[in-house]
């Protein structure tokens, strides 16, 4: 992903991997008003899971448990942020319309950086734009098991 980002002329990242939670943050200048200002993104891998055996040392034997699967995660994520940079470097559309929700703002209470969507998203913070509060889900995606016949 890093490769993408130089290849599209991004040189500010950082990519965190920070008790579970990972993220790839990068900020490029584009004009606005005819003045260079600078955008902060935020991007997070999706939280694909699936049904894998592992070893459980108190039970003594493998059991099939729900774990996350990163590499396909990271794929995904990869391809995503690809495409998204493409679309805004052939000039289809701009930056900040392609990468609107993961632009990062202060939150206006706490004056804690957050993404424009994760503050949307919070109850009552900007009336009549809010979108709908999406807690994590109980029951996240699952990759479909293959049986043998």
């Amino acid at each position: 992903m890093i490769e993408i980002l130089k290849k599209f002329g991004i040189q500010d990242y950082q990519w965190t991997e920070y008790k579970g939670e990972v993220k790839l943050e990068f900020e490029v200048e584009i004009n606005f008003n005819d003045q260079p200002t600078p955008m902060h993104a935020v991007i997070r891998p999706p939280e694909l899971k699936e049904y894998r055996k592992v070893w459980d040392a108190k039970a003594g034997r493998t059991l099939k448990k729900l774990v996350a699967n990163w590499p396909v995660a990271y794929r995904v994520m990869r391809n995503y942020l690809r495409e998204r940079l493409l679309m805004v470097a052939s000039g289809a559309y701009p930056f900040e319309d392609i990468f609107l929700a993961d632009l990062v703002l202060e939150h206006p209470q706490t004056h804690e950086k957050i993404r424009l969507v994760d503050c949307l998203r919070s109850k009552g913070q900007i009336p009549g734009l809010q979108l709908p509060y999406m807690p994590e889900a109980e029951n996240p995606p699952i990759a479909q098991e293959t049986t043998k016949a």
